[in-house]
């Protein structure tokens, strides 16, 4: 439209320029002679030559066409700098309002923070545990009556990690059209790139790439300035897709000689140089694409470049320092954050931090999986691979507990339990190489033990429960609970040779029963067994030293005496005599009575009581079991049985549990007579007949002496249960007896029963 005061038809002569004589020109008005002149839409109308300065129509010739304005005028070039000056003076006035916009925003984000950590102190005081939200920046609205239809107020950048200021709203219709042209402009320079490849040598085919790929780095830093983020960060990907391209042009053409290299080298070396280059570029233009995909090439950057150059090594070698290396070079995520500069707002860099710490985390488990490979020819190789391995898995947890620890600690977590199990298993991976299970056997529990538990002396010595000290314990106790697992699965090793000695002793015995002579061996010693033991035993005296310096002891004594008294009960088989072994079982008993006793009279140790109670019956058990072997050993291990049986009646129990003892004390009594009485006339009855008959013959007499003793409260101690038992036990003997022997001797003749 055209401007207040211009008037384009009836115009009086004067008015259409005719100057009477002896009129001054500097004296008129020239703004009445303007006509048609539309307001510039924006700076680049002001600024623009190839439109109409008056009717912003684009121009054709020296002379508008549509609103007939001479631009060959000796005044035309006056307008071009006068509006070049207004566009300085109206975005300098568009400065200023946005200083106006930050100063204000900036002063009420500070109050903000003031009244925050005013109520942070309050809550500290009253001890509240109360945690302020933060308040968020007031969101800045764009003036349209006076700003430019093109342009908005410059963003607030955050002050803190909890200060987000609002991001602008794009459609999504934009956003997907975006996509898809980036797309299909990268679909395009694949094409392209394959078409230059045909029909271009290789002089031009090179210029028109590199051409191709600096102009997009070009657009995209021009557009990023001009606050165009998102088609800035599409052209962004376009580059980076490029200069892939370009990587994969470079080796198809032979520059430098890098066709002939080995392709992870070359690889590996273009992913580092161009996360490099990526991240440089991210520090000049702020493009966010840049920055994920540089910290994104670091770790298989690595890896290949790596991998490449270690060819002289085997392939498991090869393999494990590709990831080694990769894992170290993962460190990079404690970098990723950003804090605000004076051209910069403040990057978390969330996004970048994910990436890396799941890379590195591939590349450590591959680590992991790969150790125990490591110089094939070198059966110990691996044990040092391993603890590499855990010293990188333990260094990626300290550095996450130390720049993350408001962060949930899943990934400090896993890193830790890595880390734990790899220590754990580094000793048993080199002596299962090795194929010796004399040196497993001992080697593989013991060292896990001794990891776990300095790990978990490492846990109990660390101190803190907020911010990075809590993270490190909690990465502590996950590795200490990994590398306890696999002390639990190593100790299975020698637990069950141990436990197999221990069987086959018991078999034996019982097996041969009365056919061994006293001194017989129930099993032969194998070094192994007594390496078993002695792993048992160690592991046994570590956790007690250890625990002990930790200041555990006195809550996990039972624990102890429970692993305690299952060492002791498996070492005896390695006494291999049968009287020696019957001795060491009824020691154990004795003694873990006598304890029992000592710990009753003195009211110490109740959580001792139930692995006491335990190592008695096991051992009097198979002290009793033994003992059959021999006929000269049987009523050794009948005799102190039945000892120990009515001497822990004297023990604090129910009267369910001491009328049990009573029973059982009663059927070891009635199974050593029968075997009295067939030891007694064996030499001269060798027929088994005859041989069972006194056997049953003694029963009857000691089931008929039981039936008196529950007829008659013959001691204080015998309660009515206990009397019962003995009755129900000796009657059953006795008309067990009556039985058989009725139908034995119904089955003689009339001269064999007067006889």
């Amino acid at each position: 439209m055209a401007e207040p005061g211009s008037k384009a038809l009836g115009a009086t002569p004067l008015e259409k320029g005719i100057i009477v004589e002896g009129a001054s020109p500097s004296a008129l008005d020239y703004r009445r002679f303007a006509g048609l002149a539309l307001f510039p839409r924006s700076f680049s109308d002001l600024g623009s030559t190839t439109q109409c300065p008056a009717c912003q129509t684009a121009l054709v010739t020296t002379t508008c066409r549509a609103c007939d304005l001479d631009l060959t005028h000796p005044s035309a070039s006056e307008i071009v700098t006068l509006s070049r000056d207004a566009a300085t003076l109206l975005d300098r006035r568009l400065a200023v309002i946005g200083k106006i916009r930050w100063d204000t925003a900036q002063a009420r984000s500070a109050a903000a923070m003031a009244a925050e950590e005013q109520d942070a102190a309050a809550a500290e005081e009253t001890r509240t545990h109360t945690i302020d939200a933060p308040m968020p920046l007031p969101r800045i609205a764009s003036n349209a009556g006076t700003s430019p239809t093109h342009s908005a107020p410059p963003e607030v950048p955050a002050e803190s990690a909890t200060t987000v200021a609002p991001s602008p709203r794009r459609s999504s219709v934009q956003v997907i059209l975006l996509i898809v042209g980036i797309s299909l402009l990268s679909v395009a320079a694949v094409f392209f790139l394959v078409y230059a490849f045909i029909n271009f040598g290789i002089l031009g085919r090179s210029l028109i790439i590199a051409a191709v790929t600096v102009a997009s780095f070009v657009i995209a830093s021009s557009l990023r300035r001009r606050s165009l983020t998102a088609t800035a960060e599409g052209i962004a990907v376009l580059a980076v897709v490029l200069v892939y391209l370009d990587a994969f042009a470079i080796r198809a053409n032979d520059f430098f000689g890098s066709g002939g290299t080995d392709g992870s080298a070359f690889w590996g070396a273009a992913l580092v140089v161009t996360a490099a280059v990526f991240l440089a570029w991210y520090r000049l233009s702020g493009l966010r694409t840049a920055h994920i995909v540089g910290f994104a090439a670091i770790v298989p950057g690595i890896a290949l470049l790596v991998g490449g150059l270690s060819q002289a090594a085997d392939d498991g070698s090869r393999l494990f320092i590709a990831f080694a290396s990769a894992t170290l070079a993962g460190v990079v995520h404690h970098w990723t954050r950003r804090p605000a500069t004076a051209t910069h707002p403040a990057r978390e860099g969330r996004p970048e931090r994910l990436i890396v710490r799941g890379l590195t985390g591939i590349a450590l488990f591959g680590a992991l999986a790969t150790a125990s490979a490591v110089a094939p020819s070198q059966p110990m190789a691996s044990s040092p691979a391993f603890f590499a391995v855990a010293g990188l898995a333990a260094l990626h947890a300290w550095l996450i507990g130390r720049s993350s620890p408001e962060e949930p600690m899943l990934s400090a977590a896993v890193f830790a339990g890595t880390g734990g199990l790899a220590a754990a298993v580094s000793v048993a991976s080199g002596a299962l190489r090795l194929g010796d299970p004399a040196v497993t056997v001992i080697a593989a529990p013991v060292a896990a033990a001794v990891i776990t538990l300095g790990l978990e002396l490492l846990w109990h010595r660390s101190s803190g429960t907020t911010g990075a000290a809590s993270s490190h314990r909690r990465s502590a106790f996950v590795a200490t609970i990994a590398a306890a697992t696999v002390a639990g699965i190593a100790l299975l090793f020698p637990l069950a040779v141990a436990a197999g000695t221990t069987a086959t002793a018991v078999f034996r015995a019982v097996s041969s029963s009365w056919a061994l002579a006293p001194q017989d061996e129930l099993v032969h010693r194998a070094a192994i067994a007594d390496l078993a033991v002695a792993a048992l035993a160690l592991c046994c005296l570590l956790a007690a030293a250890a625990w002990s310096i930790g200041g555990t002891l006195k809550r996990r004594v039972s624990t102890l005496v429970w692993f305690g008294a299952a060492v002791l009960v498996v070492a005896v088989p390695l006494l291999t005599g049968l009287t020696a072994v019957l001795a060491g079982w009824l020691i154990l008993a004795a003694a873990a009575l006598g304890s029992l006793l000592w710990s009753h009279r003195r009211h110490f140790g109740p959580p001792l009581r139930a692995p006491l109670l335990v190592l008695l019956a096991t051992s009097g058990t198979l002290g009793y079991l033994v003992g059959w072997g021999s006929t000269g050993t049987w009523w050794i291990g009948s005799i102190v049985v039945v000892a120990v049986l009515l001497t822990g009646r004297l023990l604090p129990a129910s009267p369910l549990g001491r009328a049990t003892a009573l029973g059982a004390a009663a059927l070891v009594v009635l199974i050593g007579a029968a075997a009295a009485a067939r030891q007694l006339a064996l030499p001269a009855l060798p027929d088994p007949t005859p041989d069972a008959d006194n056997a049953f013959r003694a029963v009857s007499i000691i089931a008929i002496v039981l039936l008196v003793l529950s007829g008659f409260r013959v001691h204080a101690r015998l309660s009515s249960l206990d009397r019962r038992v003995i009755f129900w036990i000796g009657g059953a003997a006795a008309a067990s007896s009556f039985v058989i022997l009725s139908l034995s001797v119904g089955g003689l003749s009339a001269r064999e029963r007067v006889s």
